[in-house]
């Protein structure tokens, strides 16, 4: 009886001391599947941070060109107003140089009717 005992607590403690070897292989395993996991959400962020500067630089460099492509145009514009306005003055110039002419030569006319 004693030695049937002493077989029964063996095998007990043989159970418990395979019980506690599996617990510690189960603990093992998802500590390496936790730090898995951790890794996985590092890397996922990291590719996450990386697209959200890209993205910021890509709508940063279109505000920045656009804003460029609004300035030349501006300039252009600018640019054309002044030459019309140059070409403005240069044509009343010359109407009133042609006002001038006519006036002259209709008082010359004028003078050598009356001389005449």
């Amino acid at each position: 009886a004693q030695a049937e005992r002493r077989e029964q607590n063996r095998r007990l403690m043989e159970e418990v001391a395979l019980a506690n070897a599996e617990q510690i292989r189960l603990k093992n395993l998802l500590a390496v599947a936790d730090k898995e996991e951790e890794r996985r959400i590092m890397a996922y962020n990291k590719e996450r941070e990386a697209r959200e500067r890209e993205e910021a630089f890509n709508k940063e460099r279109i505000r920045v060109e656009k804003e460029a492509e609004v300035e030349r145009m501006r300039n252009a514009q600018q640019r054309m107003q002044d030459v019309q306005s140059e070409l403005d003055a240069l044509r009343m110039k010359r109407a009133d140089e042609e006002k001038e002419r006519q006036w002259r030569r209709k008082e010359r006319a004028e003078a050598e009717r009356l001389g005449a």
